[in-house]
């Protein structure tokens, strides 16, 4: 349980890791994208032609799209490795480890990366802001789990309270009985201990566990240990 509560928080961390990168990669995109659009006034301002209006759409996204495979290529922004560890990958190293799949994937991981930075910065912004939320909730969960286990606990234990209060003549009925304590495990659930200085018959166990449906019930005896779960 331990192991999968550390991967959750690995994976959470990595995501917004991930999206902070790119969403930095994402504006200087955009920054560098916008120096182009200053020396080219046809894709700066819109034309009043619905033709050549989608014309200067499609220019637009085809230079967000060569800016974030340029802005990806100088960072090493591989998106495998990116999930993998975290962080940017260094070309020359890619480069100079002469493994062709290495290198392969390294540029497919790469390419990808520059798609998902030409969404913008405003996209990846949304994305943290989404991260930190959903983050914000599981952390709230958890507080919340945590402070309603002594109360639920206390509340098991009183109703196995009650339940011995009620079935206790029964009980003090079956020969051999010293008497009762409760015990509780690593989990927090509580169980009653039931002790006997002989071990009892089948039919007086029965009779306990019938006493005790749906509850947590151990028997002790110094001859014959038994355990009624």
């Amino acid at each position: 349980m331990e192991a999968n509560v550390i991967n959750k928080i690995d994976t959470n961390d990595i995501l917004y890791t991930i999206g902070t990168i790119l969403f930095v990669l994402s504006l200087i995109s955009e920054r560098l994208a916008n120096l182009y659009k200053l020396h080219w006034p046809n894709l700066r301002t819109r034309r009043l032609s619905p033709s050549l209006e989608k014309l200067r759409e499609k220019e637009v996204m085809w230079l967000a799209l060569v800016c974030g495979w340029i802005v990806s290529l100088l960072a090493g922004a591989d998106i495998f490795y990116l999930l993998s560890e975290g962080k940017l990958v260094s070309i020359y190293d890619v480069i100079a480890s002469s493994n062709l799949f290495i290198i392969g994937r390294s540029l497919i991981g790469i390419f990808l990366s520059g798609l998902f930075i030409s969404l913008g910065s405003k996209f990846w912004h949304d994305v943290l802001d989404i991260i930190l939320q959903f983050s914000a909730l599981k952390r709230f969960k958890a507080t919340e789990a945590s402070q309603q286990e002594p109360v639920l606990a206390a509340a098991a234990k009183e109703e196995i309270e009650l339940k011995v209060a009620k079935n206790i003549s029964s009980i003090r009925a079956i020969k051999g009985y010293l008497g009762y304590d409760y015990l509780s495990d690593q989990n927090g659930a509580v169980c009653v201990v039931l002790q006997f200085k002989d071990a009892i018959s089948v039919a007086d166990a029965k009779t306990i566990k019938g006493l005790f449906r749906n509850t947590n019930v151990k028997i002790e005896s110094y001859t014959s240990p038994a355990n009624l779960q």
